[in-house]
């Protein structure tokens, strides 16, 4: 949706009086991602999604049927780097798809082209907080995943074998 004030700024009145185009607001915008596909650049989804988050501040959503908010995360339109970082992203992914969000510069560099992650660098991702809560993705964040407590099911057993081999160095071990 473009901003026809910036760029035509003595054409206001025929856009706003004459042609009565409205400013854009949260379905505008909602709208215009669900239009994102492999051709658009990184720039411009992040520069949408950050517009959609500034949107959605402060707007509670309870039920589908008020928001259209929700219709995004059926759509493949998150950006998603699958390999490293670069100024593009590899591939658009839905909400249904697995991907991660790297929510600080050592797990960015730690997990890339580990793990498909949101293509959007850490210090970006408070310009677009509002969004992640709203669509619930704050499951995705790395960080929350590496504190969670994982649990190994199974039965302990004792390997004879490697407890030799260690008895048999521990003049080397204990120095």
């Amino acid at each position: 949706f473009p901003r026809l004030r910036s760029i035509y700024p003595r054409l206001e009145n025929l856009f706003c009086s004459k042609l009565k185009l409205a400013a854009a607001n949260l379905n505008t915008l909602i709208a215009e991602a669900m239009l994102i596909n492999t051709k658009d650049s990184l720039t411009y989804i992040r520069s949408l999604f950050k517009q959609l988050s500034h949107m959605s501040y402060g707007t509670y959503y309870h039920t589908r049927h008020d928001a259209k908010l929700y219709d995004l995360l059926d759509m493949n339109i998150f950006p998603v780097w699958t390999g490293k970082r670069g100024a593009q992203f590899d591939q658009l992914r839905g909400s249904r798809m697995s991907w991660y969000i790297a929510d600080a510069p050592y797990l960015l560099d730690s997990f890339e082209g580990e793990l498909p992650l949101l293509a959007f660098e850490p210090s970006m991702l408070g310009e677009i907080r509002d969004l992640v809560s709203h669509l619930g993705w704050e499951n995705r964040k790395l960080r929350k995943l590496a504190g969670k407590e994982m649990s190994i099911e199974g039965s302990e057993r004792l390997d004879y074998k490697y407890t030799q081999s260690l008895q048999e160095k521990w003049r080397c071990i204990s120095r």
